[in-house]
């Protein structure tokens, strides 16, 4: 009985404590606002002297963290006032989160870029992709814009011009090839598919297809990588690289190692030449390999 007695003081004790401490925590005042919700705001103007430099000035009251996103699509922690490189032309939405007392709040300008900075863009760049973006096809009406031979340099195959318009090639043809400045590249095949050969048979052969062009929709699951689809690129002296899975330029079939089964994740060719008007670019092995040669879409 006494320790029950003992445990009931000491919880009126505590409970008397309690009740004492919250009274003297009680504020002197009774405004517990943090503070009104911000509303974003900034402004973008170029800075003078500087290529494609831009000022990203926040005007929101009582922010004390900024997060700009300068068109990326990813936001990161920067300063109140910021800056912005958009060296190629475009269109672009910058966004800035802003945080205060009272929450946040995000907002997005939209600022047009008129021309490169022409210090990004010169070289091989600039003829693959006009600064800006250039679409590639393969030339014709002429025939040669697939060759395929042994490694001293001969031909065993070139396609005719018959080629460029017979049923079984025309919607190899129409494929077009667009290269972004930026690193951008974007195969576009019309919706329709060539299935190719080797040594005369479809290839490959678990397409279950002939020889010939096909809706999309027809061609397996597993090779519907080998269609439309925006990827990558990287340039150098030498070589064009397509980066991406089942990219590729002219023949889906000449891969890494030779003629390919199945979609890769990136393909590079070594550049012959490459002027305005003309795109000459080869993939060799051991055995020989091919060229292809294409023309800027008018």
């Amino acid at each position: 009985m006494k320790n029950i007695i003992k445990n009931i003081s000491n919880w009126g004790t505590i409970a008397l404590f309690a009740s004492v401490t919250m009274v003297a925590c009680t504020p002197d005042s009774e405004d517990l606002s943090l503070g009104k919700k911000p509303e974003a705001s900034f402004t973008i103007e170029p800075i003078e002297g500087k290529n494609n430099k831009y000022l990203l000035s926040n005007t929101t009251d009582g922010g004390f963290a900024y997060y700009w996103d300068k068109g990326n699509g990813t936001f990161e922690e920067g300063m109140e006032n910021d800056t912005v490189y958009l060296p190629w032309v475009g269109e672009y939405d910058i966004s800035l989160r802003v945080l205060t007392p009272g929450g946040y709040d995000e907002t997005t300008e939209s600022v047009t870029v008129d021309t490169a900075d022409p210090n990004a863009c010169s070289g091989f760049l600039s003829l693959l992709t006009d600064c800006s973006s250039k679409t590639w096809i393969l030339a014709q009406p002429e025939g040669g814009a697939l060759l395929v031979g042994p490694s001293d340099g001969s031909t065993w195959w070139t396609n005719s011009a018959a080629d460029v318009m017979a049923a079984d090639r025309v919607c190899l043809f129409d494929n077009e090839y667009t290269f972004h400045a930026q690193g951008d590249f974007v195969f576009d095949n019309q919706g329709t598919f060539r299935v190719d050969d080797e040594g005369g048979a479809a290839w490959p052969a678990e397409m279950g297809l002939d020889i010939g062009c096909y809706d999309m929709d027809q061609i397996p699951d597993q090779f519907q990588a080998w269609g439309s689809g925006n990827h990558k690129f990287s340039l150098t002296d030498t070589h064009l690289t397509v980066v991406g899975n089942g990219a590729h330029i002219a023949l889906y079939k000449v891969g890494s190692s030779g003629s390919i089964t199945t979609p890769e994740a990136s393909v590079s060719y070594e550049i012959v030449s490459l002027t305005a008007d003309k795109m000459v670019i080869k993939k060799y092995f051991d055995w020989g390999g091919w060229v292809f040669t294409l023309k800027p879409k008018e």
